[in-house]
């Protein structure tokens, strides 16, 4: 009778628990999995940079004397006349576009190892 009923009770009331722990759990590494890819993301934005600082910096990187630049031969006037140094050099975008594509590939090489290893499967 009603022993019987308060047994099926507690039980069913463990089996929630346990059901309810098990989506805690699960919310949880999905939680640590976002965690773990913006830390990636914002290393690899950390990475780009500090490479593309350097080339935007005043140190002497060899290209200074490079003025010629993708702006030559357009209507972009905000550089004033780009082929006297007025604008960004070749140099400086291949820097600038170079740390963003190093960072592109070191971000999708380290997300695809985490999830080829395992810790993000």
């Amino acid at each position: 009778g009603l022993a019987s009923r308060l047994r099926g009770l507690v039980q069913a009331g463990e089996a929630r628990q346990a059901d309810l722990d098990l989506q805690l759990s699960m919310a949880r590494n999905s939680l640590w999995k976002v965690s773990v890819v913006v830390g990636l993301a914002g290393l690899w934005l950390g990475v780009a940079g500090v490479a593309a600082n350097m080339g935007g910096v005043n140190l002497h990187i060899g290209g200074e004397d490079d003025f010629a630049g993708p702006y030559d031969g357009t209507g972009w006037h905000d550089c004033g006349d780009c082929s006297n140094g007025n604008g960004p050099s070749w140099v400086w975008m291949a820097w600038v576009c170079g740390s963003a594509a190093v960072a592109i590939l070191g971000f999708v090489c380290s997300f695809g190892a985490l999830c080829w290893a395992g810790p993000l499967r």
